[in-house]
């Protein structure tokens, strides 16, 4: 009996040791969740400003997606035309119209300007910041809100801001501001020409005579100004750990930015006397070579004259639109040349150290180096002529 139950016992567990080591069958998989409605609502942000990105969801998830955007922009600025802020539209900033006018039906949250126009704010239109209209008037309809102040200046005439008059107005001060510098640059050399006419041409015979190098140089002071900045800037900054050193450290600053503006000024200068010379031999071969106060004179003249045709030139573009291509042909010609010819004339200056005469050149010694000059044999002096032989007188023999 014992046996029996034993055996059945020992059946019974590897039944049971059977069934757990069996492989069980993978559960099924769980039923996709419904898709849902995902609303983004970006009405309190600008148009400009609004980026979706949606990742990390399965390629089998169809989830219907749908953004809402209440048509809000930011500042809003126009040149030369009219804005008119519909309805519906809200503008997040300023509304600026430079040459035209400003209509406001739907809502402005900050100011709404109009220059040489005027602004209007239609029914159910709402300005939430000051409508300033200069060369128009603020005209307020029905009810169309306000919060700012309202600020008109309908005496100036709106052809003022117009683009065309703008721009004149523009390269007009343009031209006033190059007339001046002319004047500066022509005061200056006249008082290089006084101070230090032998230098400079020096350095001008030198351009002449070896331009290539002269820009050579030129263009090594170019390439090594910013790290000659940074080392006079850093050796200053150690100079001020103490307070002795403070002092030193301005006056170091201060040296290196007049001399390299002595430098720069010089070698224009040098450069445009070279191109002067140049020119003037040019439109009057018969002329022999001017002095250095004429050649600076042209050569000046010359440097400014392309930049003053090209602003005269923009200025007209609204009558023929090719103007505005040439003036643009001239400035960039202009910048060309008067860098060219600085780079020319500061490269003649730092070759010749600064206009310095040429060293005295010394030869190697030879044989006989040691030994004393020999001293030179003064010039004999001419021999007096024999005094004139008389006549005897009556009465007289000769000797």
């Amino acid at each position: 009996m014992k046996r029996a139950t034993i055996a059945t016992l020992i059946l019974l567990a590897t039944l049971s040791a059977l069934a757990l080591a069996a492989p069980k069958s993978p559960p099924a998989p769980p039923a996709p969740p419904a898709p849902e409605r995902l609303e983004l609502d970006f009405s309190d942000q600008p148009e400009s400003l609004i980026h979706v990105e949606v990742t990390g969801l399965p390629d089998s998830l169809d989830l219907p997606m749908r953004w809402r955007h209440d048509g809000s922009t930011g500042d809003l600025v126009r040149f030369g035309e009219d804005i008119v802020v519909r309805v519906g539209q809200r503008v997040r900033g300023d509304v600026v119209s430079i040459g035209g006018s400003v209509d406001v039906l739907g809502t402005v949250d900050g100011d709404a300007v109009a220059l040489g126009g005027r602004v209007r704010i239609r029914p159910g239109g709402e300005v939430r910041g000051e409508a300033i209209s200069i060369g128009g008037k603020v005209l307020h309809e029905g009810s169309g809100a306000l919060r700012g102040s309202s600020v008109s200046m309908p005496g100036l005439p709106p052809w003022l801001f117009d683009l065309n008059v703008m721009n004149m107005v523009g390269q007009g001060i343009k031209v006033v501001q190059l007339l001046v510098m002319l004047v500066l640059t022509l005061f200056i050399a006249w008082i290089a020409t006084h101070i230090a006419p032998d230098r400079t041409l020096r350095a001008g015979a030198y351009l002449k005579a070896r331009p290539g190098p002269a820009f050579l140089w030129g263009l090594g002071l170019l390439v090594g100004l910013l790290p000659s900045v940074v080392a006079v800037v850093l050796v200053g900054a150690l100079l001020c750990i103490t307070i002795i050193g403070i002092p030193v450290a301005l006056l170091l600053w201060v040296a290196y930015a007049i001399g390299l503006a002595v430098l720069l000024l010089w070698g224009y200068l040098v450069g445009a006397a070279v191109l002067g010379q140049w020119a003037v031999g040019r439109v009057r071969p018969q002329e022999g070579a001017p002095g250095l106060w004429r050649s600076l004179l042209f050569g000046v003249a010359v440097l400014f004259l392309p930049a003053l045709l090209s602003a005269a030139l923009q200025a007209l573009g609204f009558l023929a639109p090719v103007a505005t291509g040439l003036g643009i042909v001239l400035s960039v010609f202009n910048w060309v040349l008067s860098t060219c010819v600085a780079l020319l004339g500061i490269g003649s200056v730092l070759a010749t150290r600064a206009g310095m005469p040429p060293r005295p050149e010394v030869g190697f010694a030879g044989p006989g180096a040691d030994l004393p000059p020999v001293p030179s044999v003064p010039p004999v002096p001419p021999v007096p002529p024999a005094p004139p032989a008389y006549p005897p007188a009556a009465g007289e023999t000769p000797a």
